[in-house]
This record gives structure tokens, C-alpha cells and sequence, in this order.
């Protein structure tokens, strides 16, 4: 749950920003973006912006 309480953790929605995801997995949004262009996180980019699914990132992290 990186950053989060349980309860905040709870509330996440399903798409998370790049801000959310780095808290989640309890590293800089600067690391998340280097793993991002790596290839070794999953994610979305729309537009300018990137997204990731917080049940991937779950599944990152068991699979970590």
C-alpha cells in the first residue's frame, strides 16, 4: 500500500495519476517515470499525461 493508510488505499479509484501510482508503490514520481520508460510498469499515456490501473500496479507489486 506504499504511502497510504488501509482506508485511503480503499479509496483509490481504479485509474490512478502518475502521483497516486508513485505513493502507491512508494517511490518518486521521477522512478516512476524512468520504470514507465522501461517498460517495466504498466501504463497509459493520454495526451501528455500517464495513467495506471491500480489492480496492475497490484499486480506488479505481488509479482515484484
Amino acid at each position: 500500500m506504499g504511502g497510504y493508510t488501509r482506508a485511503e488505499y480503499d479509496e483509490l479509484p481504479e485509474i490512478l495519476t502518475a502521483e497516486q501510482a508513485a505513493k502507491l508503490l512508494g517511490v518518486s514520481e521521477q522512478t516512476l517515470r524512468k520504470w514507465v520508460d522501461a517498460g517495466e510498469v504498466p501504463a497509459v499515456q493520454i495526451a501528455s499525461r500517464w495513467r495506471f490501473s491500480k489492480t496492475r500496479l497490484e499486480q506488479f507489486i505481488a509479482s515484484s
